[in-house]
């Protein structure tokens, strides 16, 4: 080297060495290739010494270690790889220790990597991040997403026990491209999202970020619960992290008006409280329909006992109730000031069905202190727009229901200042309704004249009411013992998510959508096209326990059965039909009565009592709940 002093001084010597290992070069060198007339191009040139060392890999030139891949007994080996010693030491404080200290292996040409962390895939992806400084999948680009964000989440941990921060720090990049950026709900994140879930939780101390993300993805109600929630691996997911009483907690305390419900646990628990937090004044009635696709997919796919679904109804139920609550309690605004409920009449944004859902609930909710507000809203808001026979007829049962609550509860809603505030008009249509004179209701009561809200009455209201025709508990299912807690891992737990649903190839943006039900057919031709368990007039399961005055075993059973003649309950006038069909029905859950209604008075125009129901001219129908009508005889 002395003797080529001359020739190449020392300073240009390291720049050279330094253009050869790193492809850069200092403005010195530089100047002095321009002072020989070489031009260097250091771009083009970065590019070449890339594939250089990549030639390096493939060509096995100069290599001078083997990595093995061997079982975990250190029985077997199941594959093996060629590598150079100073790539792998420079990149990788793990190499770095085994080649350049006092271990065994820094004179050994062989190095072993145990297959419980280690295989083919992951050590060919993390060898040429060594050599390229990039991952590179595009051998799995056909195996579909699930493999490839399994084979992502296990290169993570490789990579993290080799010390590799930039790998990891790109491992992440290609999960969030994966997932959309933890921002979509498409089909496809939808199934791979509850795996993030579940590895982020294990990842929560060094990747808090991530978790972040994720919490505030699925805690966004409008847009997240349709979707992400009513997913089998979420629920699996719940079943293994969330405790069977978490929504319940979680309700009792947005009851007693806590602003920050969820800062701490896991990140089911901060997912749950956050969405309760999420849940307001203006959003309430889009969170309610959201809450009702939820229901009506899980419904669709795990009917009728829920199985695996379980843990995620036990999430959602003490959502409804409280978005419920909102809505009955300001009933009002929901129809004037901020008017969503006649867009749900008019058909411009949400269905049929959906209306007839929240009319439902809200009436479970309904008390003393807001029935009076639901009846204007319902007499003066809604029915009389200009709508459908189908509409009509939804938001008539709500009103002859409120009614009869009104009705039976009179003095008491009116001194829980439920009367208050209602125009005059409204009060007089309600007093002939009721029977009760109009001066009686306006009439001040002796005790107060007006009861505000209160916080106890409000924590009374909110509570949690059983919804009918809804088994939500399912026998399989213990409670407080989550299903994979005890023997599953997260790690394990957030593979086995990845295979749970499956990838849809394309969007059925179908799939969410209620069909509601064509109630201006006539009677007979809309039950000839349910698909439902029709009970025929003959064949009548025989009771135990005979009629009177009977002395065989022919005996039938109460019923309803079809062709028994009934009397239908909570009617202005006096009602009668004959039973025309038995079972579940498309707009409602639970069973239903559709009964034939009695020509009466020879009217045929489409109306009864007031009330339009589903008819035609020749007869008319209506479907009722088994205890909105009395058996009057069967026939025989």
């Amino acid at each position: 080297m002395g003797s080529s002093s001359s020739i190449i001084q020392p300073e240009l010597l390291n720049s050279l060495l330094q253009f050869w290992y790193t492809a850069s070069c200092s403005t010195s060198f530089i100047d002095a290739f321009n002072e020989l007339g070489i031009q260097i191009d250091t771009i083009s040139n970065k590019t070449q010494l890339i594939k250089d060392i990549k030639r390096m890999l493939i060509e096995n030139i100069a290599t001078d270690v083997t990595i093995q891949i061997i079982s975990s007994d250190y029985q077997n080996i199941n594959t093996t790889f060629r590598a150079h010693k100073f790539l792998l030491t420079t990149q990788s404080p793990y190499f770095y220790s085994l080649f350049c200290t006092q271990f065994r292996e820094a004179s050994s040409p062989t190095i072993h990597l145990t297959d419980d962390i280690f295989d083919s895939t992951i050590t060919t992806i993390l060898i040429h991040f060594f050599y390229t400084s990039e991952i590179i999948m595009d051998d799995l680009i056909n195996e579909g997403k699930h493999y490839q964000l399994s084979v992502l989440q296990r290169t993570f941990y490789a990579a993290d026990y080799l010390g590799l921060m930039l790998c990891n720090a790109l491992l992440l990049d290609k999960m969030r491209n994966l997932c959309h950026q933890f921002k979509c709900h498409c089909p496809d994140c939808a199934c791979l999202l509850p795996s993030m879930l579940a590895w982020s939780e294990k990842q929560s101390e060094a990747l808090p970020e991530l978790k972040r993300s994720l919490i505030s993805h699925y805690s966004h109600p409008v847009g997240s619960i349709p979707h992400l929630w009513s997913q089998r691996s979420f629920a699996v997911l719940v079943a293994s992290l969330a405790p069977s009483n978490l929504g319940e907690d979680m309700l009792r305390l947005a009851r007693g008006g806590k602003k920050t419900i969820a800062c701490e646990g896991n990140i089911i628990e901060q997912i749950e409280g956050k969405t309760f937090e999420n849940i307001n004044k203006h959003n309430a009635v889009q969170v309610l329909q959201s809450l009702y696709l939820c229901l009506s997919h899980i419904r669709s796919i795990d009917h009728p006992t829920p199985t695996w679904s379980q843990p995620a109804l036990e999430l959602l139920e003490p959502l409804l109730h409280y978005t419920v609550h909102i809505i009955s309690r300001f009933f009002d605004f929901y129809c004037v000031e901020y008017p969503i409920l006649p867009s749900c009449v008019d058909g411009t944004a949400f269905s049929i069905d959906f209306l007839d859902f929240l009319l439902r609930h809200v009436l479970d909710d309904m008390h003393e202190s807001n029935a009076g507000k639901i009846y204007q809203g319902i007499t003066r808001d809604l029915i009389k727009r200009q709508i459908t026979a189908d509409v009509l007829s939804v938001l008539q049962r709500a009103k002859i229901r409120c009614t009869f609550f009104i009705r039976q509860r009179w003095t008491a809603v009116k001194s829980h200042a439920g009367l208050y505030g209602l125009e005059p008009e409204i009060l007089r249509e309600l007093s002939e309704e009721i029977g009760v004179p109009y001066r009686s209701l306006i009439q001040p009561h002796k005790k107060s004249l007006i009861r505000r809200w209160s916080v106890e009455h409000f924590m009374d209201a909110i509570r949690s009411k059983p919804r009918e025709n809804h088994h939500l508990h399912s026998t399989i299912l213990v409670k407080n013992e989550p299903i994979l807690r005890k023997s599953v891992s997260l790690t394990s737990l957030s593979e086995r998510l990845l295979f749970l649903d499956p990838i849809q190839q394309e969007h059925k943006s179908n799939v969410l959508k209620a069909q509601s039900t064509p109630s201006s057919r006539s009677l007979h031709k809309y039950l000839s096209s349910i698909n439902a368990y029709l009970i025929h007039k003959k064949g009548h399961p025989k009771k135990k326990n005979k009629m009177k005055g009977s002395s065989g075993d022919d005996d039938v059973d109460d019923g309803p059965f079809v062709g028994d003649r009934v009397k239908v309950l909570h009617r202005p006038l006096p009602t009668y039909g004959t039973i025309q069909y038995v079972g579940p029905v498309q707009f409602a859950d639970g069973l239903y009565i559709g009964i034939e209604l009695d020509n009466r008075l020879g009217k045929n125009d489409g109306s009864i009592d007031g009330i339009r129901y589903f008819n035609t001219k020749s007869q008319r129908g209506l479907f009722v709940r088994p205890d909105d009508f009395k058996i009057l005889y069967h026939q025989k």
